[in-house]
């Protein structure tokens, strides 16, 4: 993911500096037209955002980032609390006779 990162801010940059080198508008088969490097470099923008996004480069989601791992973390202290909870119940049904162990119904 990183690498892809990477990858994409190098390809923007190489694009932008087209751009930048060309200009906005280049000779095209039937006269000018749009450097073709500009839309290279949006895509590549919206790419590098995406996975920004992904691995928390951006405050936004390291915020929503950080909501998940709250939520997981409550979820697994309701697990841990519930199997608690089940074990203890479970325990009351277990009676020791003559060393050994007997669960009652």
């Amino acid at each position: 993911m990183i690498e892809s990162l990477l990858v994409a801010a190098y390809r923007r940059t190489q694009a932008t500096l087209l751009v930048e080198q060309l200009g906005m508008l280049v000779r095209g088969p039937n006269g000018p037209m749009l450097n073709p490097a500009l839309k290279e470099e949006r895509q590549q923008a919206l790419l590098y955002d995406r996975l920004a996004q992904r691995v928390g480069l951006c405050l936004e989601s390291r915020v929503r980032l950080r909501l998940m791992e709250i939520a997981g973390a409550s979820m697994l202290s309701a697990l841990a609390r519930e199997a608690q909870e089940n074990s203890a119940a479970d325990l009351d049904d277990v009676v020791v006779i003559d060393g050994r162990v007997v669960v009652e119904d």
